[in-house]
């Protein structure tokens, strides 16, 4: 399983800061049709990682079907 170090507060208010700003610059004036590319196009790259994706988070594949 995946771990990750732990972040200050203030990193972790920055990076969400960031993640706003650009919904609010970018992703929010999207047209729906082109938004919904983007997360098909994600979705199919999780699907092509899934065993990856599965033991970075301690789960098998099979509880992810």
């Amino acid at each position: 399983m995946a771990t990750f170090e732990e972040i200050p507060d203030v990193e972790l208010a920055n990076v969400i800061d960031l993640a706003q700003a650009g919904y609010e610059r970018d992703w929010r004036n999207r047209p729906i049709a082109q938004r919904a590319q983007v997360v098909r196009a994600a979705s199919k790259l999780m699907r092509a990682r899934q065993e990856h994706l599965a033991a970075a988070f301690g789960v098998t594949a099979r509880r992810l079907r």
